[in-house]
């Protein structure tokens, strides 16, 4: 009897959530979250919610959205295209150089953790170029983002964004309707908004630390900036493999910015499965295969060259 009133209410509900601006939708949710986040996290949030009024980033934050969400529906070779260039002469040459500087560090990660100085090296190299470029999207905000990637505006700039270039997708994504790939987008989003709330959790958790800590805290995690991704530092590491395995080399809050603590975490990373296969090690840090394969090349030809030294 009470059936089609109820049904009136869920439907308003969900109309209210379409009309609500993006900033606020991901800010309700992240309050309503089973997650249980920190009264002072959410406070934190808040006033960032604030400072992002509607439409001042949103541009910004859609574009980083879209490059997320339609990553899985690249076309190999446009894939491939991204990693072709960062193999060649000068990539070794650069990252030679990089191990030749860090040296001392390298031996240290090496008797620590064994994983070979030449991959570690060649692994920054096609993270951030040996960390000259590390981006420059607030960490906290590329998660905050992506909480609400579902929101029907944002939805719809993915739906834009595929339409705009079907050239570089694959076929069975730009062959499907419109309303097929908005239901296709929404899936994938709702996979990346699990994965950004748990990112945001670790964030939490740091947060609430550096909060007890107080002055003696040298880790602002608002402060921190990286790829559109999330991903941060020198060797871009996400919050939860930097609550996991970041290390510092001289004590105290890991400093990911540093060539030195990024070296020892990324080893501490890969230790894990280097031994039985350099491969599944590095898919652990990016599961396309053409990534490892890039970093194992260039890791190549800069080991040859310290063979080459160790011959004179």
């Amino acid at each position: 009897m009470k059936l089609i009133p109820l049904l009136t209410l869920l439907l308003l509900t969900v109309a209210s959530a379409r009309a609500e601006d993006p900033t606020s939708f991901t800010f309700e949710r992240l309050q309503r979250s089973g997650k249980k986040f920190s009264p002072e996290f959410i406070s934190a949030l808040g006033k960032l919610k604030e400072e992002t009024s509607p439409g001042s980033v949103e541009s910004e934050w859609q574009l980083n959205i879209n490059k997320l969400i339609t990553s899985a529906y690249l076309r190999p070779k446009v894939v491939k295209g991204k990693f072709s260039s960062q193999t060649d002469a000068e990539a070794i040459d650069l990252t030679y150089e990089f191990v030749k500087k860090n040296s001392e560090i390298f031996a240290i990660e090496e008797k620590q953790y064994g994983v070979p100085r030449s991959a570690i090296a060649s692994l920054i190299w096609i993270e951030t170029k040996l960390g000259t470029f590390m981006g420059n999207v607030p960490v906290v905000e590329a998660f905050f983002a992506l909480a609400g990637c579902d929101h029907e505006s944002r939805v719809e700039g993915v739906l834009r964004a595929i339409r705009s270039e079907p050239e570089i997708y694959l076929s069975r994504v730009t062959s499907l309707s419109d309303a097929e790939l908005r239901i296709k987008i929404r899936d994938r989003a709702r996979k990346k908004i699990e994965w950004a709330v748990g990112e945001l959790k670790s964030l939490d958790l740091l947060y609430r630390e550096d909060l007890k800590l107080g002055r003696a805290s040298t880790r602002d995690i608002f402060n921190w900036v990286g790829s559109y991704a999330g991903a941060f530092g020198v060797g871009q590491f996400l919050p939860t493999s930097y609550r996991a395995y970041a290390v510092s080399e001289k004590g105290g809050s890991p400093d990911l910015y540093n060539p030195h603590d990024a070296i020892l975490s990324t080893g501490r990373f890969l230790s894990r499965q280097w031994a039985k296969s350099r491969t599944d090690a590095l898919m652990n840090y990016n599961a396309l295969k053409v990534y490892g394969a890039s970093i194992l090349e260039v890791a190549g030809g800069v080991e040859a060259k310290l063979k080459a030294d160790s011959r004179k």
